[in-house]
C-alpha cells in the first residue's frame, strides 16, 4: 500500500508511489558506460579491492569471468575498463588484451597524496605510471607482479620489489585514458594528474608525472622501465614544479605544496580539476 511505501522513502522525495529495494547484500565499485540517450550499455565491477574498500567499506569483488569489452556502436573500437588498482595487476590487463580491447578506461579516485609515498612504499607517481604506461607495453615493463596482494602486507617499508614483467600474451591495448578525481573529503585526500597515454606518433617521452624523471630516463638494471609509448596528454598538477632541479629537490617542494592542500592547509582543497581530450585512432 502507499502507506507502507512511505515508510521506506526519503522525506525529500516527492513521488512516493515506489521505492527501490536491495536484492543482494553485495555492494560493488562499479563503472558504467552510458549511451547518448542515457541508457546503461556496459558496466565493469572492480575485481581487486584496496584495503579500505575491503576492510572498511566491505565492498564485494567483481569476478574475472565477468570481464568484457564494449564495442562502440558503428565502429570497430573496443573499449574496456580497469578501475584503479585493477589497471596495476598484470593478469587483469592480460585478460582485457586477450579479449581485444583497444582503449582502456582507468577511472580513479586515488585516496592519498600525489606528492608522497604510495601504498607499495615508492614515490606515488613512480608507482602510478606502472598502470598508465605498463598497460600499453607490448614487450615488458617494470612494476609489481602482485600489487593487489602486496597492499595488504604490513610491517614492511616496501611491500613489493619492482621487477621486469614480461608480456607473454598477444597485446591489443593501444591507449590508456586515466581521469583522476581530486579534492578533500574531510581529512581524506584525493589527488592525481589526469592523463592519456598511448603508442602512437604523438606520444611524448620527455615529460612525466611530478617528481619523476622523463620517461626516457627511467631505467631499471640498465633497461628502460617502459620502452614504448608515452603521454598523449598529461594534465597539470595543482602547482608547477621546476623540473631542472634535482629529483630530491622536486619531491621535497612537491611534498610541501601537497601538505598545503590538505584540510586546514594554506591552499586547502585548491586542486585542479582537469578535463583533457585527444583523437584516438585505432587501425
Amino acid at each position: 500500500s502507499s502507506g507502507d511505501i512511505e515508510k521506506f522513502v526519503d522525506e525529500v522525495i516527492q513521488d512516493r508511489t515506489f521505492y527501490y529495494e536491495a536484492t543482494t547484500s553485495d555492494v560493488w565499485n562499479t563503472c558504467f558506460i552510458f549511451s547518448p540517450d542515457g541508457q546503461i550499455v556496459h558496466k565493469t565491477r572492480k575485481v581487486n579491492l584496496v584495503p579500505s574498500e575491503k576492510n572498511d567499506l566491505q565492498f564485494s569483488s567483481g569476478r574475472y569471468e565477468e570481464l568484457e569489452v564494449f564495442r562502440v556502436p558503428g565502429t570497430e573500437l573496443d573499449v574496456c575498463i580497469a578501475i584503479s588498482l585493477d589497471a596495476f595487476v598484470p593478469d587483469y590487463i592480460r585478460i582485457l588484451d586477450e579479449k581485444g580491447c583497444d582503449v582502456l578506461l582507468q577511472p580513479d579516485a586515488n585516496a592519498g597524496a600525489w606528492a608522497g609515498m604510495g601504498g607499495l612504499g615508492y614515490w606515488q607517481t613512480y608507482e602510478w605510471i606502472v598502470s598508465t604506461l605498463g598497460s600499453i607495453q607490448t614487450q615488458y615493463y617494470i612494476g609489481c607482479t602482485n600489487p593487489h596482494v602486496a597492499l595488504f602486507l604490513e610491517g614492511r617499508e616496501r611491500r613489493c620489489d619492482f621487477q621486469k614483467i614480461q608480456i607473454s600474451w598477444k597485446k591489443s591495448i593501444l591507449f590508456n585514458v586515466n581521469p583522476m578525481m581530486t579534492g578533500n573529503l574531510f581529512d581524506t585526500v584525493f589527488d592525481g594528474q589526469t592523463a592519456i597515454t598511448g603508442r602512437d606518433g604523438r606520444a611524448r617521452r620527455n615529460i612525466n608525472y611530478i617528481g619523476n624523471p622523463p620517461i626516457d630516463e627511467m631505467k631499471f638494471n640498465g633497461e628502460l622501465n617502459f620502452p614504448e609509448g608515452g603521454f598523449i596528454v598529461l594534465g597539470p598538477w595543482s602547482f608547477d614544479i621546476n623540473n631542472t632541479l634535482s629529483l630530491e629537490e622536486q619531491q621535497r617542494i612537491a611534498r610541501e605544496y601537497q601538505s598545503s592542500l590538505s584540510q586546514g592547509g594554506q591552499n586547502e582543497n585548491k586542486y585542479i580539476s582537469t578535463v583533457v581530450g585527444a583523437d584516438l585512432s585505432v587501425q
